[in-house]
């Protein structure tokens, strides 16, 4: 099982299948999912035990437990 999924958001995702999809990637051992969102230009973060975190293009977006060391600003995944 991977620590961290991402996924991108498309203009004809409903965000009920995408929640759907983040609780079972959660409930099947994933440490991590982002869920990128183009439109708002925002990175969604899911974790199995903490409440979910929504960035926005100027904060940095890190993956500590997973990714040590990585941190990027959200808006240039939009680039």
């Amino acid at each position: 099982m991977p620590e961290l999924v991402i996924e991108v958001r498309s203009t004809s995702d409903r965000w009920r299948d995408i929640h759907e999809k983040v609780t079972e990637s959660l409930k099947a051992g994933v440490t991590v999912v982002i869920v990128l969102d183009p439109e708002p230009q925002t990175a969604h973060v899911f974790g199995p035990d903490e409440p979910p975190r929504t960035l926005k293009a100027d904060e940095e977006l890190t993956a500590p437990g997973v990714l040590e060391g990585f941190g990027v600003r959200v808006g240039r995944f939009f680039k």
